[in-house]
């Protein structure tokens, strides 16, 4: 039992270290045809292993 308690508290201290870090939204509006090369840029150039990228096409023509 203490050797479970032990590794929870260890595994609560790095989540709370992990979550001081500062995080960052990037939005970015480009031409469909331009949307690879943007998502190859973004992953070139982000932090971490694997970002996560969402891809939300824009209909306001749609509404006009």
């Amino acid at each position: 039992m203490r050797f479970r308690r032990a590794a929870w508290r260890d595994w609560q201290l790095r989540l709370r270290r992990r979550s001081e870090l500062a995080e960052y939204k990037l939005e970015v509006n480009c031409r469909r045809n331009l949307a690879n090369e943007a998502m190859e840029v973004i992953r070139r150039v982000h932090p971490y292993e694997e970002p996560i990228i969402n891809i939300i096409p824009l209909v306001n023509r749609l509404f006009e």
